[in-house]
């Protein structure tokens, strides 16, 4: 049985999943610039930076994945998700 998927969520999924596109630019940047904190001897943020980054990118992936897939989850896991993001994004400034 094939559902479709209305436009809204077709759309908002996308930029969920932007939203974790974003988050693995910030590892690949915190990567290239590695060598330069460990001389600057910041390399606990940097690994930090990486961890964050990588685990909003699966979390938030999944979210997108769930909203795709139209899977009942899939709402509750992107609310969650993007409310813990925005409050770690606040605190972490």
């Amino acid at each position: 049985m094939i559902v479709k998927r209305p436009f809204v969520v077709t759309l908002f999924s996308l930029l969920v999943l932007l939203l974790a596109v974003w988050n693995v630019f910030q590892i690949i940047s915190v990567w290239q610039r590695y060598d330069l904190m460990r001389v600057l001897n910041v390399t606990t943020q940097a690994n930090l930076l990486i961890v964050m980054g990588l685990t909003w990118t699966i979390g938030i992936g999944v979210a997108a994945w769930g909203l795709w897939r139209l899977r009942s989850w899939g709402r509750t896991w992107m609310l969650i998700a993007i409310v813990a993001y925005q409050a770690q994004q606040w605190i972490m400034r």
